[in-house]
């Protein structure tokens, strides 16, 4: 994996305050790295230590390779743009005007970019405007607009929804998207709102106190933040009554709402679906009985030439077989009744058929029911 910016236990020590605590880090090439913290947990002061507007009291980082300290840092940093906390603009100058100072300070040859720029990053209508007179979330895109002068590889920014609402954070977070996956440009981009990062972040890396507490991939978040509820059932015999249980409820009222639209009469509705139901249920036992009919019987005959009992074993005359006890375990399964005895015999075999078969029962019945119920209104 290439590592644009790598921290090897870095500090930094302001009189009796430790801003930064043996922080290491890595960030890869491609990426948007998210470092999250609260206030005060040392973000800024590593940007600064990065950008090189702060010397580190301890420690080492490497950016593009070069080390810290060593002539290559400077020739790194070209390939770097930054804004840290608020964008330094020129507030009576246009964004044009802005642009063309800062390729002045860079010392860039030709400003021939800034028109792309502006366009980039949604401020090529602003035309002669003052920056004095532009909303915080266009000074914003102005400030990223300086930071990708030069045309860098690599974007740090300190906060750069701070401020904002929440359409201009909807436009800076598909701004930085575009500029990553069409321009392979990798983010540091540091923030105390992991919603938002969440929803812009490939990497991240928690800070607090100035100490990396740990670096982990938007996977590995999503996961951790997942909100989900874990079951583990002991008896899957019992997890199938229950959801059988539930499930008829759900049908026979489906009966009843079918019935209710067809009759239009509440009253007898409900006494036809109770003798629906009532009949439903008598059916079902009935098949559920004749299933468990034993497929052969011991017939005891007594033989008078000899004098002695004879036992035979005669197949039943009335055990389903082939197709019919296909049919006939069918229809006990669709039937409250057969559910219910299914369930009381605990009929393991059966059992997770059945919340699969009241589920049937009610998106037939309600599919019925809505028909009938779409076929009034047009009438």
């Amino acid at each position: 994996m290439d590592v644009v910016l790598s921290t090897q236990d870095l500090c930094k020590k302001y009189r009796h305050t430790l801003a930064l605590d043996h922080l290491t880090m890595q960030v890869p090439k491609g990426s948007i790295y998210g470092l999250v913290g609260r206030n005060g947990a040392g973000k800024t002061t590593l940007i600064r230590l990065i950008c090189g507007l702060q010397a580190p009291t301890s420690g080492s980082y490497t950016l593009y390779g070069a080390q810290h300290g060593t002539s290559a840092i400077r020739q790194a940093r070209q390939r770097m743009g930054a804004m840290v906390e608020s964008p330094a603009i020129y507030q009576s100058l246009t964004a044009q005007d802005n642009l063309r100072m800062q390729y002045q300070v860079l010392g860039l040859p030709s400003d021939q970019d800034i028109p792309h720029l502006l366009d980039l990053v949604g401020l090529s209508h602003t035309g002669k405007k003052k920056v004095r007179h532009f909303s915080l979330g266009m000074r914003q895109r102005l400030g990223i607009a300086m930071a990708l002068a030069g045309n860098p590889d690599f974007l740090v920014l300190d906060e750069p929804t701070n401020g904002l609402d929440p359409q201009g954070i909807v436009e800076m977070r598909e701004l930085l998207l575009r500029l990553n996956r069409e321009h392979q440009i990798t983010i540091l981009i540091s923030s105390h709102i992991l919603d938002e990062l969440s929803r812009l972040a490939t990497r991240y890396g928690f800070v607090d106190g100035g100490r990396m507490l740990r670096q982990v991939s938007a996977g590995d978040v999503e996961r951790a933040c997942r909100k989900c509820t874990h079951v583990e059932v002991s008896d899957t015999a019992a997890l199938a009554y229950v959801g059988t249980s539930l499930m008829l409820t759900v049908a026979l009222a489906s009966i009843y709402t079918m019935l209710a639209m067809l009759i239009q009469n509440r009253a007898v509705s409900a006494v036809v679906a109770l003798v629906l139901s009532f009949l439903l249920l008598l059916s079902g036992s009935y098949l559920y009985s004749y299933l468990n009919y034993p497929p052969f019987y011991t017939q005891v005959t007594y033989d008078p030439a000899t004098g002695t009992m004879r036992e035979e074993v005669t197949e039943y005359p009335y055990y389903p077989k082939g197709i019919k006890r296909t049919i006939y375990q069918l229809l006990c399964d669709v039937t409250p009744g057969g559910q219910v005895m299914q369930c009381v015999a605990w009929d393991a075999p059966n059992l997770p058929r059945l919340p699969l078969s009241s589920a049937v029962i009610t998106v037939v019945t309600t599919g019925v029911g809505l028909w009938l119920f779409r076929r009034n209104d047009l009438k």
